[in-house]
C-alpha cells in the first residue's frame, strides 16, 4: 500500500493505486496470454495463424499498458485502463468472426476477463460497472452477429455466464472499494496522529532543551544571553530580544538580544520604549500571553528602528512574575515577510514560562547571595568588634592568676578561673561563628603544598598529648610507614585532625584516643578512633548540621556551640575529601577522614559582583524595578 499525504483525498488516492497496479496487471495479462496463445498453437496451428489479428492485439494491449502507463497517460490513468480493457475484451469477443472459435470458450474467458479485472485493477464500482456494460454489448452484439443461438436451457449459459460474472465483478469491485476506503481513512488518521505527535515531540525537546539550559544558569545575566539565544535556535527565526518593563518610569528596555551586529545592539539598546507610544501594546501584553505584528502594517514610532534592521514579523510572547508583567521576549524574521506558525507560537509561550521561572529564581537567589553576605559581613564585623575586648579581659584574667597585680587570696582564685574559662569559651563561641560566615560565604582560599603526614600527625598528637582535664584518658598517634606525601592545605588539615581530636577528647572520660594515618585507594585515611561514650544511630545524621549538639545522658558535656564537625565537614569538601563515622553507644566513635594525594587546584574563593558587566547590571536593575 502506497503512503499517503494527510490532505490527499480518497479520488488521488485511488489514482495512485490505479497507477501502481499497471505493472502487475500487464504482466499477469502478457502472462495469461502468452499461456494460452502457446497453447492454442499447440492444439490447432491452423487456428492459431488464421487469428493471428487478435492475438497480436492481446499481445499489444499489455505491452501499451506498461509503456504508457509510465509516461504522460500517467496521469489519465483511468482512461488509459478503460482503454485498454476495451481493446483486449474487442480482440477476445472478436475471435467468434472467425468459424472456428468456440462460443463457448468465448463467453467464458469473457468472464474469466470481468471478474479478473475487478481483482486486478482497483478502480471502483463505477469503472467497473463500464467495463462490465461495454464487454456484455460487446459480446452479445459480436453473437447475435454470428447467428449464434441464445435461447433454450442449452444455451442459456452463453448468455447467463457472462451477465452473472459482471453482476459479482461488479459487487466485488464495490466491496473492494469500500475496504480500500476503509483501509485509506485509517492510514490517514494514523498518520493525522502521526504528525500531530511529531509536532508534540519536538515542541516538548525543544522546551527540554529551554529549559535544561535556563534552569543551569546561576544568574541573571546569563539568563537573559540564553534565552535570546535559545529563542533564536529553536524557532527559527533571524534575532530574538529581552525587553524588560520599568514600573517606575513606565517603559520597555532592551535588556539582551541575539542575532545582530554590534552597531545593531548598541542602537537598541539605547532606545526607551514608553507605554504611551505602544499604542494598546501593555494592555494586549497583559491579557494575552502571544501577538504577532506584521511591521509593514505597524504604523507605530517604536517600529522605526526595527524596520531598519529589515525586521518584518514580530511575535512578542509575556514574561511574568506570577500574574505580573515584567516584560516581553520577542522572536524576529528579517528580510522575509513570513507568519511564525502555530507550532512556533507554542513553543514561544513554553519558553516565556521557563523563562520567567528561571528569570524568578535567579532573582531570588540573588537577593538570598545579597542577604547572606550582608549577613556574614555583620557577623564578622560584630565578632572582630567583640575579640578585642575579650581578648583584653582574658589578658587581665592572665595577669591577676599569674599575680602580675599582687597575690590572691584562695576565695578569689577560684571564681577567677571560673570567669576566665567562661571568657575563653565565648571567644571560641565568637571564633567558631566567625569561621562559620566564612564558610558560608566561601571565602575559603586554598594554600596548596607538600604535606609530609608522618610529620603532621606527629606535631599535632605532641600538642594535645598534655590533656590535665582528662587524666585517665591516653592519646595515642601513629602513621603507617612509606606514605606518600599529600598536595593539600597543611593548615586546613591540621584544623579538621585536630577539631576532631579534641571533638573526641570532649565525649572520652577514660579510656584512650587514638589517630591513625594509613594509605587507601589514591589517597591517605586519617582515623580518630575514641572510647568515649559513643553517638546513638538517630544523632549520627544530624552531627554535622551547625549549631547540633547531642544528648549523650550523664556525660554530656556543656560549651561549644556545635559548630566544630560542621566546620570539618565543610574544609574537608574544600580539600575534595570526606568523612565518615563509625559509633556504638557504650563502645566509643571512629572517624574516617580521607584526601586525594593531591587537592582540587582552584580557589574556593567567591568574588561576588566582580563579573558583572555594565550591560547585566543595566538588566539585572531594571528587572529589579519591574512592577515595582
Amino acid at each position: 500500500m502506497t503512503e499517503q499525504s494527510p490532505a490527499e483525498t480518497y479520488s488521488s488516492y485511488r489514482n495512485r493505486l490505479l497507477a501502481a497496479s499497471i505493472p502487475a496487471t500487464a504482466t499477469a495479462v502478457f502472462v495469461a496470454t502468452l499461456v494460452w496463445q502457446g497453447a492454442l498453437w499447440a492444439s490447432a496451428p491452423q487456428r492459431f495463424v488464421d487469428e493471428w489479428f487478435p492475438n497480436l492485439i492481446q499481445f499489444a494491449v499489455p505491452v501499451a499498458l506498461w509503456v504508457l502507463g509510465r509516461g504522460r497517460m500517467r496521469e489519465r490513468i483511468e482512461a488509459l485502463l478503460l482503454a485498454g480493457d476495451a481493446s483486449y475484451t474487442a480482440a477476445l469477443v472478436g475471435r467468434q468472426l472467425f468459424a472456428s472459435t468456440s462460443i463457448s470458450g468465448t463467453t467464458l474467458y469473457v468472464a474469466v476477463k470481468m471478474l479478473v479485472t475487478a481483482l486486478l485493477i482497483p478502480w471502483g464500482r463505477r469503472r467497473q460497472a463500464i467495463s462490465v456494460a461495454f464487454t456484455l454489448v460487446m459480446l452479445y452484439t459480436v453473437l447475435l452477429l454470428v447467428g449464434a443461438e441464445l435461447r433454450g436451457a442449452q444455451e442459456s449459459h452463453r448468455w447467463l455466464g457472462p451477465l452473472l460474472a459482471g453482476f459479482l465483478s461488479i459487487a466485488g469491485a464495490a466491496a473492494s472499494d469500500r475496504v480500500r476506503r476503509s483501509i485509506f481513512e485509517h492510514q490517514r488518521e494514523l498518520q493525522a496522529s502521526a504528525e500531530h505527535l511529531r509536532r508534540e515531540v519536538e515542541v516538548d525537546e525543544a522546551l527540554a532543551r529551554v529549559g535544561q539550559e535556563l534552569i543551569a544558569l546561576p544568574d541573571t545575566r546569563r539568563i537573559l544571553d540564553a534565552l535570546c539565544r535559545l529563542t533564536t535556535e529553536v524557532l527559527a527565526c533571524d534575532a530574538s530580544h529581552t525587553y524588560l518593563w520599568d514600573a517606575e518610569r513606565e517603559e520597555y528596555a532592551a535588556a539582551a538580544g541575539h542575532g545582530d551586529t554590534a552597531e545593531q545592539w548598541e542602537a537598541l539598546r539605547l532606545v526607551r520604549y514608553p507605554k504611551r507610544f505602544l499604542a494598546g501594546f501593555q494592555e494586549r501584553m497583559e491579557t494575552a500571553d502571544i501577538e504577532q505584528y506584521f511591521l509593514d502594517e505597524i504604523p507605530l514610532r517604536p517600529s522605526a528602528l526595527l524596520r531598519q534592521f529589515n525586521t518584518r514579523v514580530v511575535l512578542c510572547v509575556a514574561l511574568r512574575r506570577g500574574g505580573k508583567l515584567i516584560g516581553a521576549q520577542s522572536a524576529e524574521y528579517r528580510g522575509r515577510r513570513q507568519a511564525f506558525t502555530p507550532q512556533q507560537m507554542r513553543i514561544a509561550r513554553g519558553i516565556a514560562h521557563l523563562a520567567s521561572l528561571a528569570l524568578e529564581t535567579a532573582r531570588l537567589v540573588e537577593e538570598l547571595e545579597a542577604a547572606d553576605r550582608l549577613k556574614s559581613e555583620f557577623v564578622a564585623t560584630m565578632s572582630h568588634e567583640l575579640r578585642s575586648p575579650l581578648n583584653i579581659i582574658i589578658g587581665y584574667h592572665e595577669l591577676l592568676l599569674d599575680g602580675g597585680f599582687g597575690p590572691l587570696a584562695a576565695a578569689q582564685r577560684d571564681p577567677l578561673r571560673r570567669a576566665d574559662r567562661s571568657a575563653r569559651e565565648l571567644l571560641d563561641l565568637i571564633n567558631a561563628t566567625l569561621d562559620l560566615s566564612r564558610l558560608e560565604a566561601k571565602r575559603i582560599t586554598l594554600d596548596l603544598g607538600d604535606v609530609v603526614v608522618a610529620d603532621l600527625v606527629d606535631e599535632l598528637g605532641r600538642e594535645l598529648s598534655d590533656q590535665p582535664d582528662r587524666p585517665h584518658v591516653e592519646i595515642r598517634w601513629y602513621t603507617s610507614p612509606d606514605l606518600p606525601c599529600l598536595r593539600t592545605d597543611r593548615v586546613k588539615l591540621k584544623m579538621v585532625l585536630k577539631n576532631l581530636v579534641e571533638n573526641a577528647l570532649k565525649f572520652t572520660e577514660r579510656g584512650r584516643v587514638e589517630l591513625e594515618a594509613s594509605g587507601r585507594e589514591d589517597g591517605v585515611e586519617f582515623r580518630v578512633t575514641d572510647t568515649g561514650v559513643g553517638i546513638a544511630s538517630e544523632a549520627q545524621a544530624i552531627i554535622f548540621e551547625p549549631f547540633r549538639q547531642i544528648n549523650v545522658g550523664r556525660s554530656q558535656v556543656r560549651g561549644g556551640a556545635g559548630l566544630g564537625l560542621y566546620i570539618v565537614k565543610q574544609l574537608l569538601a574544600a580539600l575534595d575529601g570526606s568523612i565518615t563515622l563509625e559509633s556504638e553507644v557504650g563502645r566509643g566513635s571512629t572517624f574516617r577522614v580521607w584526601l586525594p594525594l593531591v587537592a582540587p587546584a582552584q580557589s574556593h574563593r567567591v568574588e561576588h559582583g566582580a563579573g558583572e558587566t555594565a550591560a547585566g547590571g543595566a538588566g539585572h536593575a531594571a528587572l529589579r524595578r519591574t512592577a515595582g
